[in-house]
């Protein structure tokens, strides 16, 4: 595993990099560079380092990715560029930092695993895919809530102001509410024990929540590019309203009192997750990292009331994430949908498979 350089490496300024579009695709680096290696031999590196989990944790919290790179590491070689740990970018973004590291220490960075893997400085240089995330997605937009107290959270699908919830039967509620280009948003505004349902309005910033009894009350907060993630962010039992920022990694959010509290988390381009991964009666946040490639695994990342931040792999490029306490365990965990199959997946136990897989709405695609 690599070990921090000498004090006469460069040292590159952290900077955020958009994640779901260009920037998130590592730079290729033609046949012509020297001290290189190619991604088949870097895959050979990671199994024996990590048996090839890309997103990984060492036991003891020290090294992180699939080339188990140390926090001083990754940000002395330009890592954080990509993501604050190895283990929160992507595959190639870890081999394009792994790069810097054989072109100045060698392969004894690496000195167990580069003798069994065969990596040496003048091998030839790593060609990654040029396939890029989708920008935009047209179709089904995925929902979870608790429609009943005590009840299990479960899925839905939002489809220009026509909602569609399954509930834990397999039977479907119809409701209409909203517009087209509203997004859905749902939580237990009426502190209830269940949820209710509402949209963000991203033309005006303006959030609106369609009570149990029916009526609507709104109110303007956030700014353009914003995304909507209510929650129990007061711990009264009751949810607030907040928003992320795709472009600064930040989460926003609007407390009873009328003031504003921002945590960053996350990377430009991120998506956000937010659930009870604690199992303590509140909100935490999350972040949901897109593959960059076809095939690439997604990455979830997230906070705990302690500031520490746990990851998994899980699904696979083009999904969209949703959350919620899938059997009644008390804590949240997560899942994707999968649009062009119209498929949800759902896992109960942060495992990286899912335990519950089923097909509901009408999907859509990428273009």
């Amino acid at each position: 595993m690599p070990t921090a350089p000498s004090t006469g490496a460069r040292l590159r300024k952290a900077a955020l990099l958009v994640a779901c579009a260009a920037a998130a695709a590592a730079p290729v680096l033609t046949a012509g560079t020297a001290s290189a290696a190619s991604v088949t031999t870097w895959d050979r590196v990671a199994m024996c380092e990590s048996t090839g989990d890309w997103s990984i944790v060492s036991p003891n919290g020290l090294y992180y990715g699939g080339l188990q790179f140390s926090s001083g590491t990754w940000k002395a070689y330009g890592g954080t560029q990509y993501a604050p740990q190895a283990n929160l970018a992507t595959k190639y973004q870890q081999i394009t930092i792994a790069e810097k590291v054989l072109a100045d220490r060698g392969p004894g960075a690496w000195p167990t695993c580069s003798v069994r893997a065969g990596l040496t400085k003048d091998g030839p240089a790593p060609v990654f895919p040029t396939d890029t995330k989708p920008s935009t997605y047209s179709g089904d937009l995925p929902v979870s809530g608790r429609w009943s107290n005590g009840s299990a959270t479960t899925v839905g699908v939002f489809r220009n102001g026509t909602w569609a919830l399954r509930e834990t039967n397999g039977n479907t509620i119809a409701v209409g509410f909203g517009q087209a280009g509203d997004l859905p948003m749902t939580g237990d505004f009426d502190g209830v024990g269940h949820d209710q349902l509402g949209v963000f309005r991203p033309s005006s910033s303006t959030f609106v929540v369609r009570h149990d009894d029916t009526s609507v009350t709104s109110l303007s907060f956030g700014q353009a590019g914003d995304l909507p993630v209510p929650g129990m962010w007061d711990h009264n039992g009751h949810a607030q309203m907040a928003v992320y920022r795709p472009g600064t990694g930040t989460f926003v959010v609007r407390h009873d009192d009328g003031s504003v509290s921002t945590v960053a988390l996350g990377q430009a381009g991120d998506t956000p997750i937010v659930g009870d991964w604690d199992g303590v009666g509140h909100t935490q946040m999350g972040v949901f990292r897109p593959g960059t490639n076809a095939g690439d695994q997604n990455v979830i990342a997230l906070r705990h009331d302690d500031g520490s931040v746990t990851t998994a792999a899980y699904g696979v490029k083009g999904d969209l994430p949703v959350a919620g306490d899938w059997s009644s365990q008390g804590r949240a965990t997560y899942g994707v949908y999968r649009p062009g199959t119209a498929t949800f997946a759902l896992s109960n136990a942060y495992a990286g498979t899912a335990d519950s897989v089923f097909t509901y709405g009408n999907g859509g695609t990428w273009s």
